[in-house]
């Protein structure tokens, strides 16, 4: 059974000290981004894509976007660039996208497909609130057969930035 066609518009969400970040659409639950206590890995569901982002390296981190449907078929790679504003993905099907944070708070970020002469944004996202929990929205601006591999892969550079910077200020405090 095909998944209905995701609305150009969802809600996400992260409550306070959860490690899961959920998707809505029409306050229906419809995917989540969830990680475990000792692990960097992300497990990402929506629509019926089901992936992993696999986090290889020490200093110099990558991480693979595998499918978990099809027997962890590598999708993609993820690098990040070294003052943690932004991140390139890199499909297999040879697709690229660039991860922007839009402002010096990651209020407001964006996913867009790099391309010679437009790179045009395919995903919007921005941040709404942060107090106990943190909500925001994202409106998918280009519609892709990729849609869910980038909505997720959005949120999983903003949720693995907000780590690096929490691990940061833990070590300057120490």
């Amino acid at each position: 059974m095909k998944p209905a066609p995701l609305p150009r518009q969802l809600l996400w969400g992260k409550n306070a000290f959860s490690r899961k970040v959920y998707l809505k659409a029409d306050n229906e639950t419809v995917g989540s981004l969830q990680s475990d206590a000792f692990s960097s890995d992300v497990e990402a569901r929506l629509n019926g894509t089901h992936l992993r982002f696999d986090v290889r390296g020490i200093l110099n981190q990558r991480v693979e976007v595998q499918d978990l449907a099809n027997q962890n078929a590598v999708l993609g790679t993820i690098t990040f660039g070294w003052n943690h504003d932004n991140a390139t993905l890199s499909l297999a099907s040879v697709e690229q996208y660039s991860w922007k944070r839009q402002d010096w708070l990651t209020r407001q970020w964006s996913l867009s497909r790099v391309d010679t002469d437009t790179d045009p944004e395919v995903v919007h996202y921005t941040k709404l609130r942060e107090f106990f929990s943190t909500e925001g929205t994202l409106e998918l601006l280009e519609s892709s057969t990729q849609a869910e591999i980038l909505i997720l892969t959005g949120l999983f550079v903003w949720i693995y930035f907000q780590e690096q910077q929490a691990t940061a200020v833990i070590a300057a405090t120490a």
